[in-house]
């Protein structure tokens, strides 16, 4: 055979037997997992109430010298304080609880994120309480 022909060399391939992956173990678990929905919940209720109250202090603004305030606003206005302070607890609870079992987890965006989510849950709640005046 010529030299200057390329001819193939035989090697030897090791196959290393591949690590068994991790069993992924998910962040929220069962008894997390209704807690969250109650923090759904809390959420969906103070969302839909503060829907209502923002549009009828905009239609007092709009309209100025009638008012829209009726017995029915103030006691929506009621639930949404009493809910709000209520729902604290559960989204404590939650966001340390998950905190704990999500903090050291490989996808560094979702952790940070999380905790951005967070840090805007406790300002929200802290704008909410100042609010009221408690």
């Amino acid at each position: 055979m010529d030299s200057s022909s390329p001819v193939p060399v035989p090697g030897v391939v090791v196959r290393r037997a591949a690590k068994p992956a991790k069993p992924y173990v998910p962040a929220i678990g069962p008894r997390l997992r209704v807690l969250l929905l109650a923090v759904f919940g809390v959420f969906a209720v103070l969302a839909a109430t503060g829907v209502y109250l923002s549009a009828v202090s905009m239609l007092n603004w709009s309209r100025a010298p009638l008012s829209y305030t009726t017995a029915f606003s103030l006691w929506v206005f009621l639930g949404h304080v009493v809910v709000g302070v209520v729902g604290t607890l559960p989204f404590l609870a939650f966001g340390l609880v998950h905190w704990k079992t999500a903090h050291h987890r490989e996808n560094r965006v979702a952790v940070r994120l999380g905790v951005l989510l967070f840090l805007a849950g406790l300002l929200i709640c802290g704008t909410g309480f100042a609010l009221v005046q408690l």
